[in-house]
């Protein structure tokens, strides 16, 4: 009896030492289970956090790149058809290349005046957004503020991601209006969407979840929000008009959450570091995890446990039936038993927890590696769009005069005229150069700077023609210091270079006709000027014949007289030679001048017609000025310009106070000063400035080319012009030169 009672306590004791280690093995596998789910879905967390920051990154470059188009500006100054027309054609490239939602300009009212939505039913153009953060940051024009701003459209119903950065003139001092992309949200999601055995939010600093794997949590909070927080929403109307519920998910804790369900979840947020307030949560499903523990545990162990209890009862029963005859065995086999229970059970541990290691890290690395595969394929991807989207040629090439072409895109193909790729790189670069000697001299530069920027260079094409390219490249280097390859673009400047010549021209022809036109103001004044010394003649040769007809002249007397004659004949020839050379027409030759001999000339050329209009012009010119340089008939005409100019702002004074004053000044070691004041009429207050656009004019009869032309030939001359209304009566126009050693 006391046998039965030790072999029952026994059994007793090995069911529940098998009960407590099974237990103690499943408590162990599902803490580790748990913790390695903690730990992936950290490394989960941490790759989307870095996804997140690089898409709302992405697009920073593309808009501050929009922004400092010059079309923009021209569009924010002007707003005439043909300025709009450009800043939309650019928007809507933008829109295509970087497969953005929308691409729109922003004046500094907040008012959308061009689109690349501007023919769709929710166009923006029209639509005042003023009150939208992402405008007010980028028109303060300050650097540090923040350019993103996540939101739903108000006329479009679409959540988007707004990038916007300020345009400025081409002075820069003040931001004249906004550029914005409105980029989409469907690439943000499809990361959200992806394989995680959880939930994926993005929320706002209030908590409200702008984005979702599970879509019908959109746009509702992670906690029930008071009245007054609902009304400030509904204030800035970022989120629409909501309503905006409560998801029904309760936080226990920073790292436990349930929802309406019952579910129970890991939690981990993390904050984006350049958006205040945003954060990213992942919610990672606990009962997944337990049901990777508990399953292959009853699969894997369930016979094992069976065998177990079979061979513990057989000995239990070998031990009752013979314990009468192996007493003396009894105390050795248990003992065996108990060490090669106690051995198993160590094996068993040891080979699990070796096991679990080695699925663990096998995990880790198939992870690990699917991880970095999809990032590559992403970004090979990226690039490869990007590059064969671009208008410019993109090219790599190895290095030296003779080197061949590695890869090109589509743009660099077409503008060379070639359809197969391969026929292209088979050449060496040598054959796409008109002038072999330009590879050379490219090749050398790239050597000895590393990189060349905007090379202007003569290439050949397929078919024999000839195109003119701009060529900016950078030299590749391995860990060594040796050039791997050439990498750079290639723009066709064909184009461009032919426009510029053409405007040249027609500048020129506007210059020669405002040359002629002045010259018809001042024909009265030039007739004057020609009829004194011509009078003088007909005097003088009338005295000398008097002279001769008296039978014996005065010889000294008649020299007098052609001495006078000769230097009136002289006067009028300089008058003569001072129109012939304003009426001449050719382009801009620029040689050292003397801007105060100048001034000097032509107030002199005019001294007739301010007499004609009884003006007064003094001087005020600086003697140490050095020379400019510059085109003297051209800068002639654009002085000529100016005085007739303030002598018609003078025609309602009195004869007393028609005053004009010239004065020249050094600004600096790199500029010339010139100015020129009147009493006249004075400026329109509200934009001085529109005097000088063209076909402007106050005058009845007049055309208001004369100071566009002014500004024309003071541009060509790398100088600049402005006006500005006196303190107490009349204009000052001002324009400046560059000293001869600057040019």
């Amino acid at each position: 009896m006391k046998l039965r009672v030790i072999i029952v306590a026994l059994s007793l004791m090995a069911f529940f030492s098998a009960l407590a280690g099974g237990y103690i093995y499943y408590s162990s596998v599902r803490n580790a289970a748990i913790e390695e789910a903690k730990r992936q879905a950290t490394l989960h967390t941490e790759a989307l956090k870095g996804h997140f920051s690089f898409f709302l990154q992405e697009n920073l470059n593309s808009v501050i790149a929009l922004a400092g188009l010059k079309d923009l500006s021209v569009a924010l100054n002007r707003r005439d058809p043909d300025t709009l027309e450009a800043a939309n054609a650019i928007l809507d490239h933008f829109r295509k290349t970087y497969n953005a939602d929308v691409c729109y300009l922003i004046d500094p009212d907040g008012l959308t005046i061009a689109s690349s939505n501007r023919h769709a039913p929710d166009s923006f153009v029209g639509h005042n957004y003023a009150f939208r953060p992402y405008f007010q940051r980028a028109i303060s024009g300050v650097p540090e503020a923040i350019r993103v701003y996540m939101a739903l459209g108000v006329t479009s119903g679409k959540r988007g991601i707004y990038y916007s950065y300020p345009v400025y003139d081409e002075y820069g001092d003040a931001p004249i209006g906004v550029a914005v992309i409105k980029a989409p949200i469907e690439p943000l999601e499809r990361e959200l969407f992806r394989d995680y055995e959880g939930i994926v939010m993005l929320t706002d600093p209030r908590g409200i979840i702008f984005i979702s794997s599970r879509p019908d949590w959109i746009f509702k909070t992670l906690s029930a929000l008071p009245a007054d927080d609902i009304a400030k929403i509904r204030e800035d109307r970022q989120f629409g008009d909501g309503p905006w519920e409560w998801a029904g998910l309760s936080m226990t804790d920073a790292a436990q959450a349930f929802d309406s369900g019952g579910n129970k979840y890991l939690s981990y947020n993390l904050s984006l570091e350049s958006y205040p307030g945003w954060n990213l949560i992942f919610l990672s499903d606990i009962n997944p995890i337990l049901r990777r523990v508990y399953d292959p545990l009853i699969r894997s162990s369930g016979y094992l446990i069976i065998a177990l209890s079979v061979f513990i009862g057989l000995m239990i029963m070998t031990l009752f039936l013979t314990a009468n005859r192996e007493i003396s065995r009894r105390h050795r086999a248990e003992e065996a038993l108990r060490r090669s229970r106690s051995d198993l059970e160590k094996r068993v541990v040891q080979r699990t927890a070796e096991l679990t290691a080695s699925v663990n890290d096998l995990q880790r690395e198939v992870a690990e590696r699917k991880r970095v595969e999809e990032a590559l394929r992403g970004s090979e991807e990226k690039h490869r769009t990007l590059t064969e989207n671009l208008s410019v040629g993109v090219f790599r090439s190895t290095p030296g005069a003779k080197g061949k072409y590695i890869d090109v895109n589509q743009a660099f193909m077409r503008m060379f005229g070639f359809n197969d790729k391969a026929a292209l790189l088979s050449l060496h670069a040598y054959d796409l150069y008109r002038n072999p000697e330009d590879r050379d001299a490219f090749s050398k530069k790239m050597i000895r700077h590393g990189a060349v920027q905007n090379e202007e260079i003569v290439f050949k094409r397929h078919d024999g023609s000839t195109f003119l390219g701009a060529v900016t490249a950078v030299a590749i280097k391995d860990a060594d210091g040796n050039v791997r390859h050439y990498d750079g673009i290639l723009e066709d400047i064909t184009e461009l270079r032919q426009a510029q010549e053409e405007a040249r021209k027609r500048r020129e022809e506007i210059a020669h006709l405002g040359r002629v036109a002045t010259m018809g103001e001042l024909s009265a004044s030039l007739a004057h000027e020609l009829n004194q010394p011509l009078t003088a003649i007909l005097s003088n040769a009338q005295a000398a014949l008097r002279f001769l007809a008296g039978g014996k002249p005065d010889m000294d007397e008649i020299r007098d007289i052609l001495a006078d004659v000769v230097a009136d004949d002289r006067r009028a020839g300089k008058v003569i030679e001072r129109l012939r050379r304003l009426y001449r027409k050719g382009d801009i030759q620029k040689a050292p001048v003397d801007v105060n001999e100048l001034i000097q000339e032509v107030i002199s050329f005019i001294t007739a017609e301010t007499m004609i209009r009884n003006i007064s012009i003094e001087t005020s010119l600086d003697r140490r000025l050095p020379l400019v340089s510059g085109d003297k008939i051209h800068l002639q005409q654009v002085l000529i310009n100016f005085i007739l100019n303030a002598s018609d702002a003078m025609n309602q004074n009195d004869f007393s106070g028609r005053k004009m004053v010239v004065s020249t000044r050094l600004v600096d070691d790199h500029m010339v000063q010139v100015s020129i004041m009147d009493n006249g009429i004075g400026l329109p207050h509200e934009v001085p400035d529109q005097v000088i656009e063209p076909f402007y004019t106050t005058k009845a009869d007049g055309m208001g080319m004369g100071l566009s032309i002014n500004r024309t030939i003071i541009t060509a001359h790398s100088g600049r012009m402005w006006a500005e209304n006196n303190l107490e009566k009349g204009a000052t126009f001002h324009f400046t030169l560059p000293v001869c050693n600057e040019v």
